[in-house]
């Protein structure tokens, strides 16, 4: 038996069900669980992968959910003491014969054995978003994920916060119209008002109709773009990894400051953040 939990925002949702998908196929007459931590997804949006993806969710029931907090909670005070984990795998100590997987698993070779999910069919964008997608597919559109939020927090400085730099910006835009003199970039960003005043010159689109709950539209229309410029995030990284026409994809040099998992494909152009 194998519990697999689910937490953290939509791109961390997408690592662990690539991660589960990676365990299924490696032990095929294994049994699965999810375990829904509420307190690690109450952060963002809950758990939405099932809402926006065709995706196969393990099930659960009072006593998976049960042992999954017994084994989070003894496993939180052995960290503090520094001593072994038991029945239980993260990044950190990796090991497929525990029960319960707690892990972020942000790796791309995951996903470069077992793929990513799919869209849901007829997915209903709504007139605003039907309206940009119908302009990033009828143009050059380069679509540029700009995190800024919680990322310039104080407790995130040290691990995520300063990586795309203004200038890892001016010198991507630089680098993609040397590309496609014809560029019509399309900013996706929680700051948008930033985006307005920054970007005063190029010919964009700066997409805002999309926050909390719709969170999820961005993702899709970012992976319909034809190149497209990174932030370090999952939620950007998994857009590129979904995104099946890409030509130009360009990401900064790491994706956090402790970690720095692997996730860049070999064909993405890495810009320097400074």
């Amino acid at each position: 038996m194998k519990i697999i939990e689910f937490h953290g925002g939509l791109g961390n949702q997408i690592f662990e069900y690539v991660y589960f998908m990676y365990l299924k196929r490696k032990f095929p007459n294994e049994k699965f669980y999810s375990y829904f931590n509420k307190k690690r997804l109450a952060i963002h949006n809950g758990f939405e992968l099932s809402k926006w993806f065709e995706v196969e969710i393990p099930p659960t029931n009072n006593y998976i959910y049960i042992l999954s907090e017994v084994l989070f909670q003894l496993n939180r005070v052995l960290r503090k003491i520094k001593l072994p984990l038991l029945g239980i795998s993260d990044d950190h100590h990796l090991d497929d014969s525990k029960i319960l997987h707690e892990g972020w698993y942000q790796d791309k070779k995951y996903f470069e054995k077992v793929g990513g999910p799919r869209f849901i069919d007829n997915i209903d964008l709504g007139d605003d978003n039907r309206k940009i997608l119908d302009d990033i597919l009828s143009s050059n559109s380069v679509s540029v994920h700009i995190r800024r939020g919680d990322f310039l927090l104080p407790k995130n400085v040290k691990t995520v916060g300063g990586i795309c730099t203004p200038e890892y910006y001016v010198k991507s835009i630089k680098k993609i119209c040397q590309f496609i003199p014809d560029a019509k970039f399309f900013f996706f960003s929680d700051d948008p008002e930033y985006v307005i005043n920054t970007y005063k010159e190029l010919n964009k689109v700066v997409v805002s109709c999309n926050k909390g709950e719709r969170s999820f539209y961005d993702i899709y229309l970012m992976s319909h773009c034809k190149n497209m410029i990174l932030a370090n995030s999952t939620f950007s990284c998994w857009a590129a990894y979904l995104n099946q026409s890409a030509n130009v994809v360009i990401c900064p040099p790491k994706w956090n400051h402790k970690e720095n998992p692997d996730l860049s494909l070999k064909k993405w152009i890495v810009v320097d953040s400074i």
